[in-house]
């Protein structure tokens, strides 16, 4: 059901490999924004350590506030943040102009959850020492840890015009730039600070980050490549350097980056992990395999690792490996429904359906509420011939989450299979209007209009996904195949049939779509040799039997025309056009003999 509605007019699809499917989306990161974007918030800043020479004392001035400073920091070493703050207030009794006391007291305040209470406490030290560059740094952290944006930036910009060299002011400020999309002002902000620091790697980290919102991977990549040199020890700006090299189809370049770090930092999952995903999307199974293997050596309870094996044990044809594995998960989460699910999946490979279909069952009856769950159930039953559950499960899952383009892609094409066209197209609209950027749905949704009958919807639809990506075979060959029926728009038919076999060279439907084409335009040579071509590629095919036969009638081979349209018929017994060509070439041949006698 996650698959394109079909290749061709004619309604030939392309193989679903549901488990390789699986591992690819079970991608932990995102492919670009690996090591690059920060979704959390960020942290309640440390206790600052810095003040501005000469506005105020950097230290306890008296033994006692020295006594009870040191206790604080103690308590502060082993986050034991009440009593942290407790000695730095008795602390500050004895010497309250000590920026280190009122700062460290700040500090702890945030990170022991009183944020509000610090920010306040933070705005009342910065008026008493509006010239202290870690006070402004400190209470900018805090209003950033809250997300308000606006009043940390005001912080940092004091903070850059009070020490125009501080670096961290530089990456605070242009970090909330990016997250208000304001990517000029970022950019800017971070040339300068190369410029003050040309040293600065993580001003080059950052400034790559800019780079690939603004969709500029080569450049990022450079800035990466300068960050990792400067400090060789930065796995972020390796593993962000990998996801740019992955971005732009460097796939090798990034196995290579991820095997040089790791040779550095044995023991970095992250590293290991996009290591892993790269070799799935190369189909380099055993290589994937080899390198989870190593990370179970040191986590061997990790869910996510021992599943992630698992499937690539099933997407090697193991299924008996990878049954023993799903077992041996579930005796130690005996409620982990997605193991379950990948549980009934091994088991279909196995040919054990009615045990696939019973633990389906069971996981159905416990009313499961996660969205890719239930999308996987649903495809697992139409796969198992149970497509009675197939369209509640959809209807559950678009109840729990209406805005998901996936369950409604997947209402799209259960009900195209069903051939219920117009309701197709409806789950396909919501889907394209949930995400414009997806060119499968647009395919889909002009292979659901083109079966209605509604030609102009068809076209606008398939050029959408075609625009969306020029590589996209399917579409480039329906939408070739449907001006070829058509007998219009035929040079561009060919042109759009040979764009598609450019990309799947061997493809027979797409073969049979240029001969179709040939013929409507009466290139009756190439046509036949084309469908000859198909015919090899894809025998049992009735109606590229079907085309063979047309072309040689044109062609006036009767008898060759007699026996694809009998092997056409052969294969779809039902098809009266075909029994009707056939009778009248039967006709022509007895006339023929008749007249020859």
């Amino acid at each position: 059901m996650d698959g394109c509605a079909g290749q061709t007019a004619k309604g030939s699809g392309l193989p679903f490999r549901l488990v390789l499917v699986l591992l690819l989306v079970a991608l932990r990161l995102e492919v670009v924004s690996a090591g690059i974007a920060d979704d959390v918030p960020p942290p309640i800043p440390q206790r600052a350590s810095e003040t501005q020479a000469g506005e105020a004392k950097d230290t306890p001035s008296s033994p006692a506030a020295y006594f009870f400073f040191m206790v604080g920091y103690d308590h502060e070493l082993n986050h034991r943040f009440s009593e942290a703050s407790a000695a730095y207030r008795v602390a500050r009794e004895y010497d309250p102009d000590s920026v280190v006391l009122i700062t460290s007291l700040i500090s702890v305040m945030g990170r022991g959850g009183d944020v509000r209470g610090a920010i306040d406490l933070a705005e009342q030290a910065v008026q008493k020492h509006p010239r202290t560059t870690a006070l402004r740094m400190l209470l900018g952290n805090l209003y950033s840890s809250i997300r308000e944006r606006q009043a940390a930036i005001t912080q940092f910009q004091e903070a850059l015009q009070l020490d125009p060299m501080l670096e961290d002011a530089y990456l605070s400020l242009s970090t909330l730039y990016q997250e208000e999309r304001n990517y000029t002002a970022a950019r800017t902000l971070l040339e300068s600070l190369l410029m003050h620091h040309p040293e600065s790697f993580l001003g080059y980290f950052h400034l790559a980050r800019i780079m690939v919102e603004l969709k500029d991977d080569v450049t990022a990549e450079a800035l990466l490549q300068k960050a990792v040199a400067l400090n060789p020890d930065f796995d972020r700006a390796w593993i962000a350097l990998g996801g740019v090299y992955e971005a732009q189809g460097k796939d090798q370049n990034a196995i290579q980056l991820y095997q040089e770090a790791l040779k550095a930092n044995p023991t970095n999952n992250e590293l290991r992990i996009r290591l892993g995903q790269v070799f799935i999307r190369r189909e380099n199974l055993p290589a994937a395999l080899h390198e989870y293997e190593v990370m179970r050596k040191v986590d061997p309870n990790n869910l996510w690792l021992r599943t992630r094996i698992g499937l690539i044990l099933l997407e090697q044809r193991e299924p008996q490996k990878a049954l023993l594995e799903f077992e041996s998960i579930l005796a130690s989460y005996p409620d982990d429904l997605m193991t379950r699910f990948y549980l009934a999946l091994t088991l279909a490979e196995l040919g054990e359906q009615s045990r696939a279909v019973e633990i389906l069952d069971r996981i159905r009856d416990a009313d499961p509420t996660d969205v890719d769950l239930l999308l996987r159930m649903a495809q697992l039953y139409e796969k198992l011939d149970q497509s009675v559950y197939t369209l509640p499960l959809l209807e559950r899952a678009q109840a729990q989450d209406p805005d998901n383009p996936r369950v409604n892609f997947s209402i799209g094409l259960l009900q195209s299979g069903a051939r219920r066209y117009p309701e197709a197209i409806e789950a396909l609209k919501r889907a394209v209007a949930l995400d414009q950027t997806n060119d499968r749905y647009y395919f889909n949704l002009g292979a659901a209009y083109e079966r209605l009958g509604d030609f102009d919807n068809a076209v606008t639809a398939l050029r959408k996904s075609i625009e969306l990506n020029p590589k996209g075979a399917n579409a480039l060959n329906y939408l070739g195949y449907m001006y070829a029926d058509r007998g219009i728009n035929l040079d561009e038919s060919i042109e759009l049939v040979r764009r598609a076999l450019s990309i799947e060279p061997e493809n027979g439907y797409y073969i049979d779509s240029l001969g179709w084409a040939y013929f409507k335009k009466g290139m009756l040579d190439e046509a036949v040799r084309e469908l000859k071509r198909a015919v090899a590629s894809v025998p049992d095919d009735p109606v590229i039997v079907e085309h063979l036969g047309d072309i040689y009638f044109d062609l006036k081979m009767f008898r060759e025309a007699q026996e694809a349209w009998e092997r056409s018929l052969q294969l779809q017994p039902e098809n009266e056009a075909v029994d009707g060509k056939l009778k009248k070439v039967n006709g022509l041949l007895e006339h023929r003999m008749q007249s020859q006698q």
